[in-house]
């Protein structure tokens, strides 16, 4: 189990993720101090044209999460792995299935979130969870594009050695009030379809998702994103800010 992320906040940061990649269809948005400026707008338009009318997203996933450094004499970070498949669909579906290192689930409409543990055969449910406003970007790109550049500032990012050959985007929110120090950064392949994206905390904590065999409003069932609890499966009800934090 890595080091945990509720529910509540988990959905909201993948939001924003998504709501990174919505930025990056909007291939007007600006790129600040951008090397190969011309090269870089040019994938934008390849991604704005692969990517628009987004509704649904679906892909296999390989997660790392890194913390920073508390050892003051060795200074390691510690580094948590997992595998899945992570699903969306708007405005504020989410799903992520997770395989490795433990079978895990995490499931939310947007106002319940359910986390499944099936090794202990208990989902724990928290109820009223709001994530309107972790959707609300992605969901203003939908309703136009001119809102959601007011809420990013859009930067080239570095080259990231364990992605060769992927342009990186990064993503500010200009209204850091909530959540100051937190970036995205949104990658992307040569023929703009999306690899992955990194969540950069405020703290140093970071998290790399890797994207495998991604689909595009992809047919999901009705209910995909409300859960049923398996027969014989303890239900534990939680507080969306303070209860058990999980892993994905």
């Amino acid at each position: 189990m890595t080091k945990p992320t509720s529910p509540n906040g988990l959905a909201g940061r993948l939001a924003l993720a998504f709501a990174a990649l919505a930025v990056l269809a909007a291939s007007a948005a600006p790129l600040d101090a951008a090397p190969s400026k011309r090269a870089q707008e040019e994938l934008l338009g390849k991604f704005a044209a692969r990517y628009k009318g987004l509704t649904a997203f679906k892909a296999a996933y390989k997660r790392a999460t890194s913390t920073p450094a508390t050892d003051p004499v060795f200074k390691s970070q510690a580094v948590q792995t997992a595998e899945g498949v992570l699903y969306w669909e708007k405005p504020l579906g989410l799903r992520l299935v997770q395989d490795k290192p433990a079978e895990e689930e995490l499931v939310t409409d947007g106002a319940t979130a359910w986390w499944y543990l099936p090794s202990e055969k208990t989902v724990r449910v928290y109820e009223g969870v709001d994530l309107a406003e972790g959707f609300r970007p992605l969901t203003a790109f939908f309703d136009g594009a001119d809102e959601l550049k007011r809420h990013f500032t859009v930067t080239a990012a570095q080259e990231d050695p364990a992605r060769p050959g992927a342009t990186g985007f990064v993503m500010t929110p200009k209204d850091e009030a909530a959540d100051p120090g937190n970036t995205i950064t949104v990658w992307c392949g040569a023929d703009a379809v999306l690899e992955g994206f990194r969540l950069t905390s405020g703290t140093g904590e970071r998290t790399d998702f890797y994207l495998e065999s991604p689909e595009t409003n992809p047919s999901l069932p009705t209910g995909f994103f409300r859960f049923e609890a398996p027969k014989g499966t303890k239900v534990v009800r939680e507080d969306p800010d303070g209860g058990r934090e999980g892993g994905f």
